[in-house]
């Protein structure tokens, strides 16, 4: 009679363990044994290798009235660069109970619910759960639509080149001798000053040593930061003062210029000699 209680203590020990077992089980496998459908939205073509977003909706073919369940939507950029100003909104299922939805929408009315993301990065995706309980037996849909804030964008980089010249040539000169005469222009400014010229008109009486009464120089672009130097030599074939005057100059319209004053002179020599007009012979003459 004790053996026979006590296995009966056993066996309801492993009964209850049993039971217990099948009840934890059991929600997991009610889960799994739903049968999921997955819709999808590619857009704005309708075809993923076209389009940019990817919108997948993974939830239950069919529930049980009176359930709980959870669906799905993921957003996917299907780009390599990021896409801005993302608005999802979700209709919500008609006849079904909304009781929890990770991550909270924006904008939520009970029928339906907006999600907004600023900026989703290339290859980037993004996923809502929605928790709902059937209310009532029938068909149940929810329609989901994407809007993007779209823009077209372009810089410019604004920048500015100037034009700086500086002229040297000697002070004084004497009129056989060569004038030596550099010209140095520089791009002082941002940005590239283009086909610059410099234009150097000689005073009358000055040549260049082939003959010329103006040097003229294609400088060509000059970047930022840029300087190139000319340098001649002129001949004057008269005295005085002279103003020398160079201009530099770019498609742009800028220009910039510089003088210098040279004299030219001419040297005069006299030779003067004195002496006694009459010595007498034998006397030294100064």
């Amino acid at each position: 009679m004790t053996r026979f209680h006590g296995d009966s203590a056993l066996a309801r020990r492993t009964l209850l363990i049993a039971l217990l077992g099948l009840m934890t089980l059991a929600p997991a496998q009610a889960q799994q044994s739903l049968r999921l459908a997955k819709t999808q939205m590619a857009y704005p073509t309708g075809d993923p290798r076209t389009s940019i977003l990817l919108l997948e909706r993974t939830w239950p073919a069919e529930v049980r009235a009176g359930t709980t369940f959870e669906y799905e939507l993921k957003l996917s950029n299907l780009t390599d660069a990021p896409i801005h100003g993302i608005t999802l909104t979700e209709q919500m299922p008609t006849g079904l109970t909304i009781t929890a939805i990770n991550p909270q929408a924006q904008r939520a009315d009970g029928a339906v619910g907006s999600w907004y993301w600023e900026t989703l990065g290339a290859h980037a995706n993004s996923t809502i759960r929605i928790q709902a309980t059937a209310g009532r037996t029938g068909e149940a849909s929810a329609c989901a639509s994407i809007t993007l804030q779209s823009q077209a964008c372009a810089s410019m980089l604004v920048v500015q080149p100037a034009l700086q010249l500086v002229k040297n040539a000697p002070a004084e000169v004497i009129i056989c001798d060569p004038i030596p005469v550099t010209v140095t222009v520089t791009n002082t400014g941002s940005g590239v000053a283009r086909n610059v010229h410099i234009v150097d008109t000689l005073p009358n009486g000055w040549t260049t040593a082939d003959g010329q009464r103006e040097v003229t120089v294609n400088i060509g672009d000059l970047a930022a930061g840029q300087a190139r130097e000319v340098a001649f030599q002129a001949h004057a074939t008269q005295t005085g003062d002279y103003t020398n005057t160079a201009m530099a100059t770019e498609d742009g319209g800028l220009r910039a210029q510089d003088s210098t004053r040279t004299r030219i002179t001419r040297p005069v020599l006299t030779l003067g000699k004195t002496g006694p007009n009459v010595r007498f012979l034998g006397r030294p003459a100064t």
